[in-house]
C-alpha cells in the first residue's frame, strides 16, 4: 500500500479525516465559530438530551420526514463506532476501501467482523458497483442498499 498521505497530496483527494479539511469555511460556520469563541461556549459539555430542537432541524434541512432517525455525535469516528459495534458480530463481512479511514479497519475488527478491502489506487480510484456485488456473500452484513448522494438531500 502506498503511503496515503502522499498520495492525497499528489492527487486530486480533498483529505477529510484528522480534523482536515480542504474546503473553504462558509461565513455562517465561521461567524457561529467565533460567536461561542467569544461567548466561552466551545468548550462545554454539551447536555446529556442534546440539543433541543437539533435533530428536527437536521431532519429539515435534510427534507426528510420523521421516520428519519437522526443520531448527533462527535465526530465520524463516535458514529461508525456505534454503527459497527450494534450492527457487527464475530464472523461477519464488512466490504470497505483499501486505502480507508484509518479507523474503520480496526473498529470492523474490534467487533469480530472481518474487512473485504476493494483496493481504490488503481482507476477509477474508487469502489464499483461490479467490484461491491463480486465481494458480496452471506457473511456480507454491512450493505449499502440505496445510495443516496447529500445533494440529493440538500437541493436548495
Amino acid at each position: 500500500m502506498k503511503d496515503p498521505f502522499l498520495y492525497a497530496h499528489t492527487h486530486d483527494v480533498v483529505w477529510l479525516s484528522q480534523n482536515t479539511n480542504h474546503l473553504p469555511t462558509s461565513p455562517e460556520i465561521e461567524k457561529a465559530m467565533l460567536d461561542a469563541i467569544k461567548n466561552k461556549e466551545y468548550n462545554k459539555y454539551p447536555y446529556k438530551s442534546g440539543i433541543l430542537g437539533l435533530n428536527d432541524a437536521i431532519r429539515k434541512d435534510l427534507k426528510l420526514d420523521k421516520t428519519w432517525e437522526v443520531l448527533p455525535t462527535a465526530g465520524c469516528i463516535e458514529a461508525l463506532y456505534i454503527a459497527n459495534r450494534a450492527l457487527l458480530k464475530k464472523g461477519d463481512e464488512v466490504i470497505a476501501t483499501d486505502p480507508s479511514f484509518f479507523p474503520i479497519h480496526h473498529q470492523i475488527e474490534l467487533s469480530g467482523a472481518k474487512p473485504i478491502e476493494i483496493p481504490v489506487y488503481k482507476k477509477p480510484s474508487r469502489m464499483t458497483l461490479s467490484e461491491i456485488n463480486e465481494r458480496i456473500t452471506k457473511k456480507t452484513r454491512i450493505k449499502v442498499k440505496k445510495v443516496i448522494h447529500i445533494n440529493e438531500l440538500n437541493t436548495n
